[in-house]
């Protein structure tokens, strides 16, 4: 059969019809129905489904805790049957960015005077955050000059959303950014596996020249290569003693287990670094300090001394279910191990970190002019919920007044990582009526980024994707060392991630339920679709 258009042609943003979606997406899938021929429309579902069945990296754990061997069930990983449209000068810009938001975000760690002022009401009201702080604090009492003179990693999500009001075109939609990632910045590899089922796809549906529109992703090998780099660094610096690992801390019975591995296999089959996985628990039980506060973890009578700390865990109050993870916590920012973050570099990544960064006033303490401009030109509006950081109590009422008013247009966010911690819509003014004047203070709002509608073809493991109304979310990664002296190793962009989600749905995390990995169709003014190719099923 044929496709009968390979790009969407320009809709309405409401009231979207399954065949009629908006703004050029390549949801070529979705003009699929071909004349109501409802079995070849079932054949290329087979087939496209097939095809990301290449990808070997495309699954994830169920809900298996304490299982293992074949009581451990596989899902298949929420995903789009063809890459989604994405404006390419959005595209760009977000990823040109990213050295900057690198700099930006070390800096801002290597502040202590910022980050605790910044927090400060934070931590009187978020038992979270306030933990975080007092390791902080505690090690720079111990180690005054560790956190300015210790090499540091950084390895960044860059989240933006498409804002693109009413009266802009789906290609001059610009990017806002959704939150910065400091911790547990996943799914790199996962972005490149679903790419390349999408390159396959494309090119065998549409022929190789509709595949000039993917841009190339690096994040499966950039992030990798990044941390085999943080390796030598620690080498050249701390001269180990023994055998040295990468410690990856992650949760126990982790769902997302597949796409760490691949990451550790990369370590391994590329840069020849060995790896290894621990819980918080098990780092309490199995890992000490020597003298030097090198980290060392025995396990099987062999000791092997821990170059780099890798958390996939440790962004969320669960993974602290006792005293002895807090301890764990606190036992690996005291070694001289390189983590991925420290604490400072977690606290940086804080919403309300991020909301008072917002301010250029603010961003010039760390930035130039000329770097100010081109980050504020991504920010969405954030407000605080502190009245004592307002000119007067009437600017602050007006905030409050505008959100009852018109609560649709906002988000209330905590100082939570890992997805489905946001407020939306009613449950906004229901949550402020709730809390305390103090209590606010543990929250920052935003303005909710208008972003345009597309139809898209979402896969699971339920059932066949039909045409639904989605949005997308763009992720950057930067990756970012520097060395015991404070010059800069490494600071680059590291490839990028979108997800994909239905456009009724508030959150896009892909662990917690909500999103779909996706990869990008990028189109831009010139933009022609290239001519339909017959497919043979």
């Amino acid at each position: 059969f044929f496709f009968t258009s390979p790009l969407m042609s320009t809709g309405k943003r409401t009231h979207l019809e399954p065949c009629q979606t908006a703004e050029g997406c390549v949801g070529v899938a979705a003009q699929l129905l071909l004349a109501g021929d409802e079995a070849a429309a079932r054949r290329f579902c087979t087939l496209a489904l097939d095809a990301l069945g290449l990808s070997s990296a495309l699954v994830v754990a169920a809900d298996s805790r304490g299982k293992v061997g074949r009581g451990r069930q596989l899902a298949v990983v929420p995903s789009t049957l063809l890459p989604t449209a994405f404006p390419r000068k959005a595209f760009e810009l977000a990823r040109s960015l990213q050295p900057v938001f690198n700099t930006l975000m070390d800096k801002v760690a290597r502040d202590p005077e910022f980050l605790e002022k910044a927090l400060a009401p934070t931590v009187l009201v978020d038992d979270f955050t306030a933990r975080l702080m007092q390791i902080y604090q505690r090690i720079k009492e111990e180690f005054p000059e560790r956190y300015n003179t210790a090499p540091s990693f950084a390895i960044i999500r860059n989240d933006f959303m498409l804002h693109s009001p009413s009266e802009k075109s789906f290609v001059d939609s610009m990017p806002q950014q959704v939150e910065i990632n400091m911790i547990a910045s996943s799914l790199a590899h996962m972005a490149c596996a679903v790419a390349d089922a999408h390159r396959f796809l494309l090119s065998r549906l549409l022929g190789e020249t509709a595949c000039d529109a993917l841009p190339h992703n690096t994040s499966a090998q950039a992030v990798p290569a990044a941390m085999a780099e943080c390796m030598q660094v620690y080498h050249s610096i701390f001269k180990p003693k023994h055998s040295t690992v990468a410690l990856f801390v992650v949760q126990p019975g982790e769902g997302n287990v597949f796409d760490q591995r691949k990451l550790e296999e990369a370590l391994w089959t590329h840069h020849r670094v060995r790896s290894l996985r621990r819980s918080f628990t098990e780092v309490h039980s199995e890992c000490r300090l020597d003298a030097e506060g090198r980290l060392l973890l025995t396990f099987a009578s062999h000791t092997v001394e821990v170059a780099l700390v890798y958390f996939r865990a440790g962004f969320t109050p669960t993974d602290f279910p006792s005293e002895a993870e807090w301890d764990a916590r606190y036992l690996l920012e005291q070694s001289i191990s390189i983590k991925c973050p420290n604490v400072p570099q977690h606290l940086a990544g804080t919403k309300k970190v991020q909301q008072v960064l917002a301010q250029p006033a603010v961003l010039r303490q760390f930035l130039s002019e000329a770097e100010v401009q081109q980050i504020s030109q991504t920010f969405a509006g954030l407000y605080s919920l502190d009245e004592s950081e307002y000119q007067s109590q009437e600017d602050f009422e007006a905030v409050i007044r505008s959100v009852k008013e018109d609560p649709g247009r906002f988000v209330l966010k905590p100082q939570r990582e890992g997805g489905g911690n946001n407020v939306y819509g009613d449950d906004i003014v229901k949550m402020l009526d709730k809390l305390t004047p103090s209590q606010r203070t543990g929250y920052i709002l935003m303005d909710k980024i208008d972003a345009p509608v597309q139809a898209g073809l979402l896969i699971s493991d339920q059932c066949l994707p039909l045409p639904t109304p989605v949005i997308t979310e763009l992720g950057v990664y930067g990756v970012h060392i520097v060395g015991a002296n404070g010059d800069t190793i490494l600071n680059k962009e590291a490839g990028f991630l979108l997800r994909t989600k239905p456009a009724h749905a508030n959150e896009t995390g892909i662990a917690s339920g909500y999103g779909a990995v996706d990869s990008l169709y990028l189109v831009d003014e010139e933009f022609q679709p290239p001519e339909p190719q017959p497919v043979v099923c």
